[in-house]
């Protein structure tokens, strides 16, 4: 995937690695990154975002489920385990 000169100035900055707790806004850029970085569509888990953005796990769950809500996102089932990750894609 061909980066801009944007995008490569703030995912290689340390301001964005630094460890912080995400805003919504913060955690809306990275889910967006993440997706971008593997082509729409990602599987991650609750766990795994609340460590990354420095969140309660029942926030994320939260947030992700407002995202879906407003059509942003699409929530794809890989199980029916709720605890297992979930793969989600951007709607367009």
């Amino acid at each position: 995937m061909v980066k801009t000169r944007f995008e490569k100035i703030i995912w290689t900055s340390r301001l964005w690695d630094q460890k912080r707790r995400y805003s919504r806004f913060e955690a809306w850029v990275d889910i967006c990154r993440l997706l971008a970085d593997s082509r729409g569509r990602v599987k991650v888990s609750y766990s795994e975002l609340a460590d990354r953005w420095r969140w309660p796990r029942a926030t994320v769950s939260r947030f992700m489920k407002e995202r879906v809500a407003e059509d942003d996102l699409e929530l794809i089932h890989l199980s029916k385990d709720p605890t297992q990750a979930s793969s989600y894609r951007i709607v367009t």
